[in-house]
């Protein structure tokens, strides 16, 4: 579901550079970062807590 947000904010952002003017944009993108910067963080320490978090779907090959 991080994945998910991250990507979001991604396009947010992406969307953002190219319909807002330059000022526009540097005025919000810096929110942007700084929230998926929290994201990355919030995974991390998860990932510390729970290291089997990870979905069967992005688990190697031949992991359970």
């Amino acid at each position: 579901m991080l994945i998910g947000v991250q990507g979001n904010l991604d396009g947010i952002a992406h969307y953002m550079k190219n319909n807002l003017s330059d000022e526009g944009y540097s005025k919000l993108v810096k929110s942007i970062g700084q929230s998926i910067s929290a994201l990355v963080d919030l995974s991390a320490r998860l990932h510390s807590l729970f290291p089997d978090i990870f979905p069967a779907e992005l688990r190697p090959p031949g992991q359970p």
